[in-house]
């Protein structure tokens, strides 16, 4: 098998200051735009609906259009910064991102939305694929966990933002400037282009073949994922057919240099663990996130208001914690610094589990903040690793896998709770939050085995 991990590993001295600063700026602006336009539109999608003339059901393709957009890019758009330069796909994502959001705004109609939100998916999902070749050239090697963990506070932030930021639009303006606040944020992103750094392309094929086929095994299995409950027997044939397409991929990859699924990356260690634990983690997340507010209302007799100002407490634990868990990476052992993350949300898991539904709004927040400082503490050290562990020629390639990995998570996630609810109405909530803590007691036991397995302990294993 060709192996493309070519070259010894390279540690980039980084931007020099200021330019550094300025580079940072516009990387995180344009993602907090992107995290942030992923979710605004849920919280709009009745208002939308009804001002398109629009099916409830049909309006939901708003979202999903991006979503199923977003996770079958990511890799191909990878694969092709390595090939013409991450700045190059970065910039363009900027601009395609940009005019989608415009587009957005001019829309009279669902399928003209729905269009332009799939130009959107593709513009986030140029920025996203390249985000981590990024980091890796911005920062020197003794900073890029502190930048990483700078970036997972801004994520984090944009994602608790959404909701927020779409009910404070809608509270004063039509739906259409939901979308069009993105364009002055992005020119200025997009003027901000030069300071970014340069990288050096590999001479290797883009693969057409593999794009393609890739693009439609994710799609099938994102399809079987949702109808597993409703509609088994099409579901079941879905992902029958995403795991035939699954070995042609893999067979295909290992057969090729620098492949566009890097299955050359897998050997190295901290990699293969890095993205097994990022798996389970988002599992873990979205199958807590979607049950939670069921379980809170149904057991707790919360109201719905009263359970969204509750969960508030994980991410915005999660955010201020990230940065400082960034710092800690860059001096600890990440798989060290992953147990102690992954143990913090496996208690805090436990203890909200475990809680009577007598309990009163702080023990609840309690546990919810310390699930939240387990998955910050886990986020920075298990990202560190990953990106920092691969030759600096693919590290566009393992950003694309990493992104595509917590998208699928997601979506096993969400399914885990969809055969939860489709086992019990009753008690979905319940089991789908045993699930998730099932989720997080695996990333525990893959860290605890990274950790033995390194017999030096080594600052980054």
């Amino acid at each position: 098998m060709p192996n493309a991990a070519t070259p010894p590993l390279e540690n980039p001295p980084g931007l020099p200051t200021p330019r550094r600063y300025w580079a940072v700026i516009v990387q995180l602006t344009s993602i907090l735009m992107s995290v942030i336009d992923a979710s605004i539109a849920n919280v709009a999608l009745p208002t939308i609906a009804a001002a398109l003339g629009a099916e409830p059901a049909s309006s939901v393709w708003i979202v999903n259009a991006y979503n199923i957009t977003l996770l079958v890019a990511l890799l191909p758009l990878a694969a092709l910064g390595e090939r013409i330069g991450l700045r190059t796909v970065y910039t363009a994502g900027m601009v395609i991102f940009t005019v989608a959001s415009l587009a957005c705004a001019l829309s009279t109609t669902l399928s003209m939305l729905t269009a332009a939100r799939v130009l959107q998916g593709l513009g986030s999902a140029a920025m996203m694929a390249v985000m981590a070749g990024l980091m890796r050239h911005i920062y020197p090697m003794h900073l890029l966990g502190r930048g990483i963990g700078l970036n997972a506070m801004v994520v984090g932030s944009g994602s608790a933002l959404g909701p927020t930021a779409s009910s404070a639009i809608l509270a004063v303006a039509d739906w259409p400037w939901l979308f069009a606040v993105n364009v002055p944020i992005g020119l200025i992103a997009i003027a901000g282009y030069r300071f970014l750094p340069q990288s050096a392309p590999i001479r290797v094929r883009f693969d057409k073949l593999n794009a393609i086929v890739s693009a439609a095994m994710l799609t099938l299995v994102v399809i079987g994922l949702d109808q597993i409950v409703a509609q088994p027997l099409r579901a079941g044939a879905a992902l029958a057919v995403a795991i035939g397409l699954a070995v042609w991929v893999y067979r295909r990859a290992r057969r090729q240099t620098a492949p566009l699924w890097p299955v050359d990356l897998l050997p190295i260690r901290p990699f293969s663990f890095g993205i097994l634990g990022w798996l389970f983690m988002f599992m873990a997340q979205t199958a807590a996130f979607i049950g939670m507010p069921f379980y809170l209302m149904n057991s707790f007799g919360r109201a719905q208001i009263e359970v969204g100002f509750l969960m508030t407490a994980w991410p915005l634990s999660a955010v201020l914690m990230a940065p400082i868990a960034g710092r800690l990476a860059d001096h600890y052992p990440a798989s060290l610094l992953c147990i102690i993350g992954s143990g913090l949300l496996l208690l805090g898991q436990l203890l909200f589990l475990t809680l009577p539904t007598t309990a009163n709004d702080a023990l609840i927040v309690a546990t919810l903040a310390v699930s939240g400082v387990g998955f910050g503490f886990f986020h920075s050290p298990n990202n560190r690793a990953l990106i920092s562990s691969v030759p600096i020629n693919r590290v566009s390639a393992a950003g694309g896998l990493q992104s595509t990995t917590r998208t699928f998570g997601q979506s096993v996630g969400a399914a885990l709770v969809a055969i939860s609810f489709g086992l019990s109405a009753t008690h979905g909530a319940v089991t789908a939050l045993y699930l998730a803590a099932l989720c997080t007691l695996f990333v525990l036991a893959t860290n605890l085995v990274r950790w033995h397995g390194s017999p030096l302990r080594t600052r980054h294993s």
